[in-house]
């Protein structure tokens, strides 16, 4: 009997050696049943797009990409080797070991951690080990972006184990993204504009990022209030303590109050960062995380951009 559920897998509890170990199970013919269900979805985007700004083929292409890597757990398994070479110099957070003489293309075998699930951490824990657990969380996401251009773009609640203390143990390494550091270095001179409030900066460095069709059409003046209200922790004064009542209104900005909704682009690259950036608000809402999180963006965005180890 499987002890959790992975996306295209069941995880199931074994014992190798006298180590506790956790085995990755993928189902039985869902790559090509995903490759089906994601030919008919890039049919019906491509049309759904036409008359838009949307580059529908582009961004079906892309999640195409993302979700078929995730059927190779090989290649899971490599990255989820340099994710634990990469996170090691980051306080309290860890990847559980792989088992590579018991991990496959379609099972993957690591190291069984001990670690408690997201949801009764979130009722359980105290508020100072939920802080800290928001924050690892935080600095491990950032710092993989803006100084090495790679992240893991599921921030699912499961994929996180947490210690009475707070650390996180970071599991699921299917769906990687790198990015070219020109591309991180452009979201870093935006980002940079928002936090010193400089709207003539912003208005230039903007466009780079791919998100304008026609600039003559374009609602600045929302896109800069709502930039204001995205970056609301990070421009705080004092700690920001994340709800889902500030979660809920970034949905309504960005979804349902936009001017700019249907004559914005949305290049490629940006599809799983758009994803991480909303999955993560919402898992530091629900551990209610406070944190001075304007300081360690800005010292995400100040720092220099170098190759991840691997």
């Amino acid at each position: 009997q499987p002890f959790a559920a992975a996306s295209i897998g069941q995880v199931h509890r074994a014992r190798l050696g006298g180590r506790e170990v956790a085995v990755k199970v993928q189902y039985p013919g869902i790559e090509d049943a995903l490759r089906s269900d994601l030919k008919t979805f890039g049919t019906i985007s491509r049309v759904g797009t036409i008359g838009t700004a949307l580059d529908g083929r582009g961004l079906v292409d892309e999640l195409r990409d993302r979700v078929l890597e995730e059927c190779d757990y090989v290649q899971e398994a490599d990255s989820q080797r340099r994710f634990a070479e990469l996170f090691s110099t980051m306080p309290g957070a860890r990847v559980p070991a792989v088992v590579s003489e018991r991990s496959s293309r379609r099972v993957l075998t690591s190291e069984l951690d001990p670690g408690q699930g997201f949801y009764p951490f979130c009722d359980q824990a105290p508020r100072q080990a939920r802080d800290r657990a928001g924050e690892i969380i935080f600095r491990t996401c950032f710092d993989s972006l803006f100084r090495h251009s790679i992240y893991n773009a599921d921030p699912h609640p499961g994929n996180y184990l947490f210690s009475p203390e707070g650390d996180v143990t970071f599991l699921d390494f299917g769906c990687i993204r790198r990015f070219d550091p020109k591309m991180i270095g452009a979201w870093k001179r935006v980002a940079r504009s928002v936090l010193d409030d400089d709207r003539a900066a912003f208005r230039r460095h903007f466009p780079d990022l791919g998100f304008v069709g026609n600039p003559d059409k374009f609602h600045w003046d929302h896109q800069w209030g709502m930039m204001h209200y995205l970056y609301r922790p990070f421009m705080a004064k004092e700690p920001f303590t994340y709800t889902h009542e500030y979660v809920k209104e970034s949905y309504t900005m960005l979804l349902f109050d936009n001017p700019n909704r249907f004559q914005q682009k949305m290049p490629p690259e940006w599809l799983f960062l758009n994803r991480l950036q909303w999955g993560l608000n919402s898992v530091l809402a629900h551990l209610g995380a406070t944190a001075p999180w304007g300081e360690i963006w800005r010292a995400g965005i100040d720092a220099p951009s170098v190759p991840p180890p691997f």
